[in-house]
């Protein structure tokens, strides 16, 4: 038996163990692992995920890691209430990362109802549409697009040595402004190839596939390139594409006025 299928085999035994010193405690109200152990996703270097809910007049909270039996447990212990607060902030940036955990994991205990409430919580936030941005922040996110290209131009024509570092970020930018502005989730950059490249990952994550099948497909190859010459073309087919997409742009001319508020020097950064 190899590395990998001992662990597999042994996990959930010492997270027995180590739920030990949690499970009878008074306020702790239940437990629930989730993650790649739990989806059949592990790898040789994978942890053990498991979120630990507190009581709700618990006022503090702890986040860790374990070694036991030469099996990392990395936890998140939280009160009941905190969770909403998670769900919440996730949705506000277009993820589902907390409310998938919940509703792909799986429930150790649960002394009174509380998991079993969550992860029901966790099932509605799991249905929900992300609300579609408005004009002004779709003009904001356009010219920020067209201006970290122009930037990642001006280092590959002048050969600058942080070049692929500053392409990679180019990317991870451009998928955020543009799931956001197709209503579509923010995955975690350690997910995206899986998520972009495999149908098995998605569904046993439940995660919805991105919405513009060009855009992926392309977005996909400009992941895997080596050379400057690649990456730069990709950058530059990528950039057009989603401006298209997002009804075009020009720089000529360009020009937005908006109220002269706080919320609107906000939206200035916010791309």
């Amino acid at each position: 038996m190899n590395e990998v299928d001992s662990k597999s085999n042994n996990w959930q035994q010492t997270l027995e163990i180590f739920l030990d010193k949690w499970r009878d405690l008074d306020y702790v109200e239940g437990a629930l692992v989730t993650g790649s152990q739990v989806v059949g996703t592990a790898t040789q270097n994978s942890d053990v995920d498991v979120h630990i809910i507190l009581s709700p007049n618990i006022d503090w909270r702890e986040r860790g890691n374990e070694l036991v039996n030469d099996t990392l447990i990395e936890y998140f212990a939280n009160p009941v209430f905190f969770f909403q607060q998670y769900f919440d902030e996730d949705y506000a940036n277009n993820s589902k990362q907390n409310a998938r955990m919940f509703v792909i994991g799986k429930n150790l205990f649960d002394k009174n109802g509380e998991v079993a409430k969550l992860v029901s919580q966790a099932k509605t936030y799991m249905e929900r549409e992300f609300t579609k941005p408005d004009d002004i922040w779709t003009n904001v996110a356009k010219y920020a697009i067209w201006d970290e290209f122009d930037g990642l131009d001006d280092m590959y024509n002048a050969k600058q040595p942080s070049f692929e570092h500053s392409y990679h970020l180019f990317l991870q930018n451009l998928l955020i402004k543009y799931a956001k502005f197709m209503g579509a989730e923010v995955l975690a950059p350690s997910k995206l190839y899986k998520f972009l490249s495999s149908e098995d990952f998605r569904l046993r994550y439940k995660i919805e596939q991105f919405p513009d099948n060009d855009f992926n497909a392309q977005f996909l190859q400009a992941l895997q390139h080596k050379t400057q010459d690649d990456m730069y073309s990709s950058a530059k087919t990528l950039t057009q594409l989603v401006l298209d997409k997002m009804g075009g742009f020009e720089i000529d001319g360009w020009k937005l006025r908006t109220p002269a508020t706080g919320e609107s020097r906000r939206m200035k950064h916010m791309s």
